[in-house]
């Protein structure tokens, strides 16, 4: 028996890379049982730790502090397949002493448990998850030996049995109509042979048995999956199939009770919808013992488990017929026709250097308009802040190609930066600066014109999320409801799960995803290489721009000197990004600027090179690319998809196809993100009233913008192309352009996407200056005009040790609460079949409630008549045929009709326990 301990969750799991715990385990009583153990951290097989202990008990349930009936602590670790082995034996005193009574019981309930030492006598033990056993009295004991002669009424019996086992044909008259059924007969070649697996069709008011599978057996499987129980054994065509329900017969004599088999394993399903579809896919196997079926992950066919979901059975059954054309009922008045959909009106926002989408107003729509006017347009619908809101103007482009190397130019020996002003030094003796590396920020610019406010529509609402800390998981809950009006749909305060929201913090999805698995130790570093070496720093009096030996080159960056007389004004220039600060290890220099940006490490001097040849001009960047996106419904949802990149030049970032996510791109349309906020609930019903009139025109869909950008010269506009998403006449305008005040057909009157320049920063006071460095090839050394002297400084230092070996990983962390599965009952609603909840099990905390709700297209419903018909469910088997006559076996004596009567009645008690068997473990419900 192989058995799976997940380390990272803490518990031992049904199959490799699931969730589900392992409940029960089944032995046979005087065995000795193959325990193999596989470990498993972060879904990966694991080895334990030098001097590990393992150890394996059952005791009687309730009794914690007892001692154990069973118990080993021997378990042998085979390396190269990664499994630890022991054999705990079940003949032990004190389980005999359970099984010897007068009626001796067929099992007896226990308890048990692992535990794990991970190491030696210094890490501390860890348990797994106490799951429930059950130990099966054995039938073979001791010297027992071969019976005597049976009895007249066990010879009939198991003369009866033996005749069927050998393939001889059995006859009987149910309703006077004699039938002969021939079972085939056993092959005596070795190997386990195949069982069939039945399930019950409907033909009109027949029941019958149609073969869907074979399982158990070795070798070539039979042929024969779909035929249905005939007469004479398999039958290909329906009508000549045998209906099992018959009429009711006298009761039989009551059988034996058979020995129970072992625990078999019972799906537990989810609901998945697809489009209009609603299907059902396997998540986990259930109650039983052994290695638990494949399959996890597929979806429920007509013949079985598939592995599309295209061949997955529609639980919601095909449209039934349409009715016929009832009477005519009298003309109502006309209804009201629908309001219009509200188009929003975006303008240009500048924030900083960034672009984004600000809602003007709402046209073109009736009724009240939706609220948020002055919101901005985020990733997942609108947002309060320009800050919150989408860039529209993309990734910057890559930087152009660097010319071929030019002459070497004098080299710097040393740069020295007081958080303020920059000096440099040279190889000659030139001393530079010092240069105040940023001056004061300009002031601000001035507002733009407010556009037209729009008519207020009514708004969706969207959800506002937070991210909550779980231990080691982080998940999203729902702080609030933003951009709707009338009543919110509710549930704050609920946690986002993988079916929508949910009150339970343990059913949350973590948005962090799976944690990878820890690496083995690493090698020994290798020596640590030089950062790039700076070959050049050019300053032309007012910009600083540095070239390394790989080519590269950063800036121009705007240092500034000491401050001039007041000039005259000229036009605005374009700042160059000023630095914010430079930092010196004592080997490297690294400089930070405004925008965020990071340059470096540098080597600050290397030897110097040979003079290389002038080199051309490197070519301009590129333009950046703006995307393109369209909105597409995915059932009740809409999501944006990236149609194409405009106004770049180069290569495209790619995603075309891709989708818009809470995180970014994602090829997924589940991921995507929808941007019209959550259904609003249900209102209650209206009431009745009289004949309808004739239904009003629906009224059309709003239509939204599609732009690219153009290029005016150094500006970039928004051009207005098309129209998506709407019905009836557009609102037109299309080659406008986008304006401060909306759309206008003049490019001059466009707003610029890219911002206008700055205006320079004024003047900022000398810091001390720095009157001279000293460098002598390996330290540098600062001395300043106020008789300050810093340093020296180790320049660059030789190559460090290798390091050591990481160390182990940290401890598991605590076991997670378990989360709730659902016990779904099948209830009849006049013709339509509907599940319904009746309970949760195998959670941990409060279950998610809802009990006695049915299961409709959304969720739980508490109204059946709401719930989704899922049709073709199993109806209640009726009493098989009564016999009357008699009944004979072909070439052997007549059988006594009482006796036959007496072996079908034990037949059909024996299908009752493999159908009450299969309520149990929630495969079938019948109501």
């Amino acid at each position: 028996m192989r058995l799976h301990w997940d380390l990272t969750q803490g518990y031992i799991v049904r199959t490799p890379k699931s969730s589900t715990r392992l409940i029960t385990l089944e032995f046979k009583r005087g065995d000795a049982a193959s325990l193999e153990l596989v470990f498993y951290a972060d879904a990966m097989p694991v080895l334990l730790q030098p001097g590990h202990a393992i150890r394996f008990a059952l005791k009687p349930k309730g009794h914690y502090d007892g001692e154990p009936l069973v118990y080993t602590a021997t378990f042998t670790e085979n390396a190269n397949a990664k499994t630890y082995t022991a054999e705990p034996s079940f003949n032990t005193a004190a389980l005999t002493a359970l099984f010897a009574s007068p009626n001796a019981p067929d099992r007896v309930d226990l308890i048990g448990e692992f535990s794990l030492r991970n190491g030696d006598d210094t890490h501390g033990w860890q348990s797994s998850q106490t799951f429930n056993v059950s130990v099966i009295n054995d039938v073979i004991r001791g010297q027992e030996g071969t019976p005597g002669a049976a009895t007249d009424a066990q010879q009939s019996w198991q003369w009866l049995l033996a005749s069927l086992a050998a393939g001889t044909n059995l006859t009987f008259t149910p309703n006077h109509e004699t039938r002969v059924l021939t079972l085939a007969a056993v092959a005596g070649a070795s190997g386990n042979g195949w069982s069939p697996l039945f399930g019950i069709v409907s033909d009109g008011e027949r029941r019958l048995l149609q073969l869907t599978s074979w399982v158990g057996g070795t070798g070539d499987e039979p042929q024969g999956s779909g035929y249905y129980l005939g007469d004479a054994g398999l039958v290909a065509n329906i009508g000549d199939a045998v209906d099992v329900r018959g009429t009711s017969g006298s009761n039989g004599l009551n059988g034996t009770n058979g020995q129970s088999g072992s625990n078999g394993w019972s799906p537990m399903f989810t609901l998945i919808n697809e489009g209009e579809r609603r299907v059902l896919q396997l998540t986990a196997w259930t109650g039983g013992t052994g290695d638990a079926p494949q399959g996890v992950g597929n979806y429920l066919g007509s013949s079985g488990l598939v592995t599309s979901i295209s061949d997955a059975v529609d639980l919601r059954g095909a449209v039934g017929a349409a009715g016929g054309p009832g009477a005519n009922g009298l003309n109502g008045i006309n209804g009201l026709d629908g309001n219009h959909g509200w188009t929003p009106a975006l303008a240009l926002f500048s924030d900083g250097e960034r672009r984004v989408l600000q809602l003007t107003g709402w046209t073109g729509g009736s009724g009240s308009p939706p609220q948020g006017i002055g919101s901005y347009l985020g990733v997942s619908g609108w947002v309060a802040t320009a800050a919150e809101a989408l860039d529209l103007r993309g990734m910057q482009g890559p930087s152009g190609s660097t010319g071929a190397a030019g002459a070497d130019v004098t080299p710097i020996t040393s740069i020295s930066f007081d958080g303020t002003n920059l000096t440099i030094q040279t190889s000659t003796g030139q001393s530079f600066g010092p240069f105040m590396v940023k001056g004061n920020d300009g002031g601000n610019g001035t507002n733009g014109i407010n556009g037209i406010d729009g008519i207020n529509g009514t708004n969706g609402w969207t959800p506002v999320f937070a991210i909550i800390s779980d231990g080691e998981r982080r998940v999203l809950q729902l702080q609030n409801w933003t951009g709707g009006s009338g009543s919110t749909p509710g549930s704050e305060g609920y946690y986002l799960g993988a079916s929508g929201l949910t009150p339970n913090l343990y059913d949350a999805v973590d948005v962090r995803g799976p944690r990878g698995s820890d690496g083995s130790a690493g090698t020994p570093g290798t020596n640590g290489v030089d950062a790039t070496p700076i070959t050049s720093i050019s300053f032309d009096g007012t910009h600083l721009t540095i070239q390394t030996s790989t080519g590269q080159s950063f800036g121009p960056f705007y240092v500034r000197g000491n401050d001039g007389s007041s000039g005259s004004t000229g036009a605005p220039g374009n700042d160059a990004t000023p630095i914010t600060s430079i930092n010196f290890d004592g080997a490297n220099l690294t400089i930070q600027t405004s925008t965020g940006q990071s340059f470096g490490p540098f080597y600050v001097r290397g030897s110097d090179g040979s003079n290389g040849s002038s080199g051309s001009d490197g070519a301009n960047g590129n333009n950046g690319w703006s995307p393109l996106f369209t909105a597409i419904s995915d059932g009740e949802r809409r999501v944006l998809q990236l149609q194409s990149w405009t106004g770049g030049n180069g290569s495209t970032p790619g995603y075309e196809g891709y989708y818009l996510g809470a995180s970014g791109f994602t090829p997924n349309l589940y991921d995507a993100t929808d941007i019209r906020g959550e259904r609003g609930s249900d209102g209650a019903p209206g009431a009745d009233g009289g004949n309808g009139g004739s239904t009003g025109a629906d009224g059309a869909n709003g239509w939204s913008p599609l732009f690219i950008a153009i290029s005016d010269g150094e500006r970039r506009v928004l051009q207005l192309q098309n129209w998506t998403g709407g019905s009836g006449s557009t609102p037109g305008s299309e080659g406008y352009y986008l304006g401060a005040d909306g759309f206008t057909p003049y490019l001059y009157e466009a707003v610029d996407l890219r911002g206008a320049s700055g205006s320079d920063g004024s003047n900022g006071a000398d810091a001390t200056p720095i009157t001279n460095i000293d460098f002598d090839g390996s330290n540098l050394t600062f001395y300043t005009s106020t008789g300050q002297s810093f340093g020296p400084f180790y320049v660059r230092g030789s190559d460090g040790p290798p390091g050591a070996d990481g160390g182990y990983g940290g401890s598991n962390g605590a076991d997670g609460a378990n989360g709730w599965s659902p016990q779904l009952a099948i209830v009849l609603d006049g013709e339509r079949h509907v599940l319904q909840l009746q309970s949760w099990v195998g959670g941990g905390g409060s279950t998610p409630g809802n009990e006695g709700s049915y299961l409709g297209p959304y969720g739980y419903t508490t109204s059946i008549s709401e719930a989704v018909d899922i049709r073709g469910s199993l109806q209640p088997l009726a009493p098989i045929d009564n016999v009357n006559g008699t009944a004979s076996l072909s070439g052997s004596d007549t059988v006594d009709v009482a006796q036959l009567e007496a072996q079908i009645a034990d037949l059909q008690t024996k299908l009752q326990l493999v159908l009450d068997r299969l309520r149990s473990h929630n495969l079938i419900s019948m109501s």
